[in-house]
């Protein structure tokens, strides 16, 4: 369920127009983009840590 700001319900419009061809295509885009950002993200932190522990290596305490 969606709320507007004084929380009340708000229903979803029946007469809402369906997708255009282009706004379908560029929502599949959006999600395709956004996994492959979340992998790399992923990436990301997997890299750092990595580093991390090749330092420790290199300069122990």
């Amino acid at each position: 369920m969606c709320y507007d700001n004084g929380g009340r319900i708000l229903e979803k419009s029946e007469d809402q127009l369906p997708l255009t061809d282009k706004q379908l295509k560029e929502s599949e885009e959006l999600k395709k983009l956004r996994k492959e950002n979340l992998k790399l993200k992923e990436e990301v932190t997997i890299l750092k840590k990595f580093a991390a522990m090749l330092s420790r290596e290199q300069n122990p305490d």
